[in-house]
């Protein structure tokens, strides 16, 4: 016999990194790490015949919709443009003038002429984490009655989940024209067989593959990651089935912006799948985040030798100081709780059977959302783990490199490098514009000059402390001149600061030396802190 060992492969298939497992309940999906999904297909109002306070005002709405969610829920919203190549026919025509089908015989006859005629359509995907078993327990004691104590955890969950599902097409059917992702029963057979067609399967599959047709579910709905795989060729650019697959990942923010400012998308010829990705956090859990950020900028007004040593190698950096007062206000806002932080990532995901065109196509989506203000670029080396992290329910770190992430607000867009403020989800509502409300000069001097009495302060308690030190150690009883004492710390500093000590006396190649080196240090952790929380 042949030994085929060698033959097999043993690592992962494409259908190991699909999350799907199950379906737990009608238009209810059961993922592998124990998350449940549902969706919509949504439709907003006209937005070309909206005026900027209309569109304002449904934002509104939105953003207080979703400013509920907290830590365990993500949401994803997908502006899907597809080629369209029919038009109803004039039977199907039901407008009831002459005018009205006038217009609509044009619109037929201008369809059938003309080529790439293109629609856009939206959906929205909630996900839900739930807690750990163990850590509701207690709970499950203190506040539920006996019927539920006898209920499994799985059971809370779902039951949870559904509550919730039917709490948010409540409000965002006050506001939007939406549709829940649900099963479809078909009769088969002259009414002997009952065949079932999925159509969160059906959307899903069309994220992960780019293939969109009907999904019959089996008669146990279990199982269901091999129905949303397919053949895949990694690389700098990935191949799925027969088709070519690109990436454009939005990874800069601009200074201000409205609800549908990358509304000119839509007027591109071409296929492609926006999708938006917002994972909620706790005011807690964001506070911490900022407070971390906050640190960090605060690290960096003044090296840290100077504020020991009571010396100035180089100016305060004010943009840090103008950062630290604005994290502040993040803070301020996030234990206020009128805004919603979380962990937003964006990424527009392409497909064509010719690699040339997909990198004209690729190139320009990214020069028009650059036009825009927005940092935009082409994945190479993440080009494998960016759309299969953009799929429906994919969290970041579910794979070895994660698309990037910055803090984002609803109301607010606030990021490791700057503040700024976005419109929550324009594509979701959108709408209208939202002009950043800047500090006034006079608040922004008086905030500096307090932090600026609050860092000779500090550096006031480190140079008592240094000198408590030495008194300890003798050294108020020797005499010494003040240049050798000067070199003595020089050599301290050198010794345990790694030769980038900053220093103000001496020789001067000396200390132009150890200057520029401190300055060069610092320099460089500025550009570590820039980078942004990922």
């Amino acid at each position: 016999m042949v030994a085929l060992k060698r033959f097999r492969v043993t690592g992962p298939s494409f259908a190991d990194l699909v999350p799907y497992a199950g379906l737990v309940d009608n238009g209810v999906l059961l993922l592998k790490d124990g998350s449940l999904l549902a969706g919509w297909y949504f439709a907003g109002p006209d937005s070309e015949s909206a005026t900027d306070l209309e569109r304002n005002e449904l934002s509104r709405q939105i953003n207080a919709v979703l400013s509920r969610l907290g830590s365990g829920w993500m949401i994803q919203v997908e502006a899907i443009r597809i080629q369209t190549v029919n038009y109803p026919s004039e039977d199907r025509c039901h407008f009831p003038d002459p005018v009205t089908r006038a217009i609509d015989a044009e619109r037929r006859s201008h369809f059938a002429r003309e080529q790439g005629h293109f629609e856009s359509k939206h959906a929205l995907i909630l996900t839900y984490r739930p807690l750990e078993s163990k850590k509701t327990a207690l709970s499950k004691y203190t506040y539920s009655d006996e019927v539920s104590r006898k209920k499994s955890y799985a059971d809370t969950v779902l039951f949870v989940f559904k509550n919730a599902v039917r709490e948010l097409e409540q409000y965002f059917a006050n506001t939007l024209s939406i549709r829940r992702m649900e099963t479809r029963e078909t009769v088969e057979r002259g009414g002997e067989r009952i065949a079932r067609y999925d159509e969160l399967m059906q959307f899903a599959r069309f994220c992960t593959t780019g293939e969109s047709h009907p999904i019959r579910l089996p008669d146990v709905p279990m199982y269901l990651d091999w129905i949303a795989t397919a053949e895949l060729e990694h690389g700098l650019t990935p191949k799925i089935e027969n088709r070519f697959l690109g990436v454009v990942a939005i990874d800069g923010l601009p200074a201000e912006s409205w609800p549908g400012i990358l509304n000119s998308l839509d007027l591109m010829p071409l296929t492609y799948r926006w999708s938006s990705r917002f994972i909620f956090l706790d005011a807690e859990e964001a506070r911490q985040k900022l407070e971390r950020t906050r640190k960090k900028w605060q690290q960096k007004v003044r090296p840290f030798f100077d504020q020991i040593f009571q010396t100035q190698s180089r100016s305060v950096d004010q943009d840090a100081m103008t950062m630290v007062v604005e994290t502040e206000d993040a803070i301020a806002q996030a234990s206020s709780q009128l805004v919603a932080y979380g962990y937003y990532t964006p990424v527009v995901v392409l497909f064509d059977s010719d690699r040339v065109a997909l990198q004209e196509k690729a190139e320009a989506i990214r020069r028009l959302i650059q036009a825009e203000g927005f940092g935009a670029r082409i994945e190479t080396l993440n080009a494998t783990d960016a759309p299969l992290e953009a799929a429906p329910s994919e969290r970041p770190g579910s794979f070895p490199k994660a698309s990037p992430l910055a803090i984002v607000g609803f109301t607010v867009v606030r990021s490791a490098l700057r503040s700024e403020k976005l419109g929550s989800k324009d594509k979701l509502s959108h709408p209208g514009r939202q002009t950043e409300m800047k500090k006034p000069s006079a608040k922004l001097r008086d905030e500096i000059a307090k932090l600026q009495e609050q860092l000779k302060i500090a550096e006031t308690r480190e140079a008592e402390r240094i000198g408590r030190i030495a008194l300890k150690a003798g050294l108020g009883e020797i005499e010494i001149d003040e240049a050798e004492l000067q070199a003595a710390f020089e050599q301290l500093t050198k010794r345990f600061g790694g030769g980038q000590g900053a220093t103000t006396g001496g020789k001067k190649g000396a200390g132009d030396s150890s200057g520029r080196a401190s300055t060069a240090a610092d320099a460089s952790g500025a550009g570590a802190g820039s980078a942004g929380e990922a």
